[in-house]
């Protein structure tokens, strides 16, 4: 049996009347006495006493009856919950992003994207570039930021901004001091900087196969130098909570956004920009090209967009 063949049987029942049905329904009487008749030979039991008038229903049924609204409301349900997640109005978005981005990014966007779809649960998953465009094509991600191209053709992917690297001190430290001078006297917070001037300097980075990591190792190698690696930290966070400690300096990405003016510094610590190639990457966002974005995807999609879009000024 099929759910329409339930919902003309409880028509009937409500009913009592074959004929009143059947005309509601804009079909033939003997029609529905087939689709009655089909039933109640599927479960082996009359479902109406036919001599009553109207028609009564047997115990067989009652039971029937019952479970056919329990199984019709359940598919309502259903339907309904589909069409929540696929409008968006429900469901899960997963993300994956580093910190500093979730810092830098998600944070400005969060706020619409909550009070649009207050019924979306935004989840992210920190981790590397390198594992996000494989986590997409086996469905555990919606989206990704990388910073390369993706290798898949799958993929699709849209190119946001630069992220750029900023080399990180205490701003109280001698090292900080003396290159806070030389930019501040040239009367340009974000004056160049060559990474040799930090070579005597102890540094804090991240675990080798970060792009923080590989970006400095391009850069020291251009510059011709051997670092002194103090420490390894989990991430930028820690990073420049040691930095702020004194314990050295770091090696930090920043995602720019066309209307948010950077800090170069703050009540504890001084950005300096680098003079090297490796100091500026792209930065994408990464979406599976076979996959229907929901009405909420689609929406987080044209608001990362337009966070990135340059202003009429600079346009």
């Amino acid at each position: 049996m099929n759910l329409t063949q339930m919902e003309r049987i409880l028509m009937v029942a409500k009913s009592g009347n074959l004929t009143d049905v059947a005309q509601k329904l804009f079909i033939s009487q003997p029609a529905l006495s087939q689709t009655l008749a089909t039933v109640e030979e599927e479960i082996g039991a009359p479902i109406f006493d036919r001599r009553a008038q109207p028609m009564r229903l047997t115990p067989e049924g009652e039971c029937f009856v019952r479970a056919a609204h329990d199984i019709l409301r359940t598919s309502q349900l259903m339907l309904q919950d589909i069409h929540n997640v696929k409008s968006g109005a429900r469901g899960k978005i997963i993300i994956g992003s580093s910190i500093p981005r979730c810092r830098s990014v998600w944070s400005r966007l969060l706020p619409v994207m909550v009070e649009t779809y207050s019924n979306v649960t935004m989840h992210f998953i920190d981790g590397k570039s390198t594992d996000f465009e494989r986590m997409i094509l086996n469905g555990k991600l919606d989206f990704a930021l990388s910073n390369s191209p993706p290798d898949s053709s799958r993929i699709g992917c849209y190119l946001l901004n630069e992220e750029r690297y900023y080399l990180v001190a205490n701003r109280h430290s001698a090292f900080a001091q003396k290159l806070d001078s030389i930019r501040f006297a040239a009367g340009n917070p974000a004056f160049p900087f060559s990474l040799k001037l930090a070579k005597d300097e102890r540094f804090i980075l991240l675990d080798p196969l970060r792009n923080s990591r590989v970006a400095f190792n391009h850069m020291v190698r251009e510059v011709g130098f051997t670092p002194c690696i103090a420490i390894e930290a989990y991430n930028s966070d820690i990073a420049l909570e040691y930095t702020e400690a004194s314990l050295g300096i770091s090696l930090v990405p920043y995602v720019t956004q066309n209307d948010v003016p950077f800090q170069y510094q703050t009540s504890t610590l001084s950005y300096f920009v680098l003079d090297s190639k490796y100091s500026v990457r792209d930065l994408y966002l990464f979406y599976d090209t076979e996959r229907s974005l929901t009405y909420a995807q689609q929406f987080l999609v044209d608001l990362t967009l337009k966070s990135f879009a340059p202003t009429a000024e600079q346009q």
